[in-house]
């Protein structure tokens, strides 16, 4: 892999300074540096385009959604063009020059009055706005000047954010990067190709580059595009759960992998372990590091074959990019068998990334439901009908014990069972699969930036012609799919209230002979009934 980092030495030492002080604030970044370390973003293209036609840009997000370096990078792209920062110490220009960009860094740096005389001002002129912005000062903004563009603002974000059709606004170029699963796009590759290059040894080893674990690591790393695509394969894990990963998260993360571990002087082999990057994805203190290893690990996978080479430390075995650095783990148990046993980790963690033939997603997918709800999202960008299916099935089966996904059974809980958990549930009708919807959040987005990562964390479903819906996300998916149970639980509790709500909410009309289907999950018995009040009588179908 070609560094982007190339260039004098004491370029790279001072980035080298950045990354051992964990310093990824890409906003306070000198321009060199922030050119050295920018990975190409599809978006900064988007940006400086509509900023060139004089087309007003905000761009919302999280803290750490890279808002204020894609503001800067689409500034870098344009031509000559007078571009005025306003700050807290540097107000709006009166009057505004109309061929101007009046730049607002930061909403929340500024008072509420001076955002709203700023905007109104540059707008009132003829000028561009372009404003990076949080929520909690958009939501601000909306309540305290509804005559203001920040309701309009406001209410296209939302309706983005639960998949809601939105009026168009010529004026304004609207990009929320809190729709953006950055390991869905390039980045993660981008920010590796930027950081390997300038990992050097720790302070420990000093000048001892030949042996220092994370220098060790990285270079193999460096060197294996098939380690590096199964880094970013564990990060989408995450983000197929429907974890947010902003990208200064996934910077700090990178960081942290190679600059954030020291070896401890004296050590010997076996301490050095915990400092490869490979121990540090699994085992490391970082809050991805504990997210990661709760969704996988490979030291839980069964390998009959593999497991005896590695253990013997004979990674020419086994179709590996790399030679495993560390001693034999059956070399070292013969005098520490602990020490065997943290080498088998070791060597077993890094055959994961180094190994060739590994089926890595597979083996992602049957240690992890995160993938299968990764794959229903997806298919929901551009198959609806299909994912409606799938749900109006889980949904039967968890309430019902009902094998079917062609209409959706009306099930309710009565009053009687309130003080309980009931064994029983019961429903009294049921609406095919046509009259329910699908709402998929930054849908357009996905569509109209494809390579940009724009990916929905949940899906909601809805009844036709309403604006009532039920929240499916990983955690609701994933009790969705399993049994039922008759103890007390929280969360089971409620996505029962949940869907009795949205159950409630259905079309359904009365009929004069209805047919009830129960279910009792403590027997797991199913029975239909039909109710025949002329005669005041209950009939046992089956």
């Amino acid at each position: 892999m070609r560094s982007v980092t190339e260039g004098t030495e004491v370029g790279k030492a001072e980035l080298r300074r950045l990354f051992e002080r964990g310093t990824v604030y890409a906003d306070r970044w000198t321009g060199e540096i922030r050119s050295r370390l920018d990975v190409p973003d599809p978006l900064t293209e988007v940006v400086a385009e509509a900023l060139g036609s004089k087309r007003s840009v905000v761009l919302a997000g999280n803290a750490g959604d890279g808002k204020s370096h894609l503001a800067q990078r689409a500034l870098d792209q344009l031509p000559t063009r007078s571009c005025i920062e306003v700050t807290s110490d540097s107000p709006c220009p009166t009057p505004v020059p109309p061929e101007a960009i009046i730049f607002i860094r930061d909403a929340s740096a500024l008072s509420d009055a001076a955002v709203l005389e700023t905007t109104a001002a540059t707008l009132s002129a003829g000028a561009t706005l372009l404003v990076t912005i949080n929520e909690g000062p958009l939501s601000s903004l909306a309540h305290i000047a509804p005559s203001s563009v920040f309701p309009s603002l406001r209410d296209a974000l939302h309706r983005r954010a639960v998949g809601d059709s939105e009026t168009q606004d010529d004026r304004f170029l609207i990009i929320n990067l809190a729709g953006r699963q950055l390991p869905r796009s390039d980045f993660v590759q981008g920010v590796l190709e930027r950081l390997l290059p300038c990992v050097s040894p720790c302070g420990t080893c000093g000048k001892s580059s030949k042996t220092c674990p994370r220098v060790v690591g990285a270079k193999m790393l460096n060197k294996s595009r098939t380690a590096r695509r199964r880094l970013g394969e564990l990060l989408r894990l995450l983000t197929d759960g429907g974890r947010h990963l902003s990208a200064r998260e996934i910077w700090a993360y990178a960081i942290d992998l190679f600059f954030g571990w020291t070896c401890p002087p004296g050590g010997d082999d076996v301490a050095q372990l915990a400092g490869y990057f490979w121990m540090r994805v699994f085992a490391g203190e970082t809050r991805i590091a504990v997210e990661v290893s709760a969704q996988f690990d490979p030291v839980a996978v069964p390998m009959a074959r593999e497991d005896v080479y590695i253990w013997q430390g004979r990674f020419d075995k086994i179709d590996a990019d790399s030679d495993y650095p560390g001693a034999p783990p059956a070399a070292l148990a013969r005098e520490n068998e602990s020490h065997g046993l943290q080498a088998f980790e070791s060597a077993k963690r890094c055959f994961f990334f180094f190994g060739k033939g590994l089926d890595a997603a597979s083996i992602l997918a049957s240690r992890s439901p995160a993938p299968r709800f990764g794959r229903l999202v997806e298919r929901s960008l551009t198959e609806q009908r299909p994912v409606i299916r799938e749900l109006v099935g889980l949904i039967n089966n968890y309430r019902l014990g009902l094998d079917t996904e062609n209409d959706l059974w009306i099930s309710r809980h009565h009053g009687l069972a309130a003080h309980r958990r009931p064994s029983a549930l019961a429903a009294t009708g049921k609406l095919p699969i046509d009259k329910l919807t699908l709402h998929v959040p930054y849908q357009r987005d996905s569509a109209r930036y494809e390579s940009s990562g724009f990916f929905p964390t949940k899906i909601f479903l809805a009844w036709e012609d309403s604006n009532q819906f039920l929240q499916i996300d990983f955690p609701t998916w994933q009790r969705l799919s399993e049994d039922r149970v008759l103890t007390v639980d929280r969360s089971q509790e409620t996505l029962d209230f949940a869907l009795d709500l949205f159950l409630s909410q259905a079309a359904i009309v009365a009929t004069d002979d209805p047919e009830i289907h129960v279910y009792d999950h403590r027997t797991q018995e199913a029975t239909l009934l039909r109710i025949r009040p002329e005669e005041r009588k209950i009939e046992v179908i089956r």
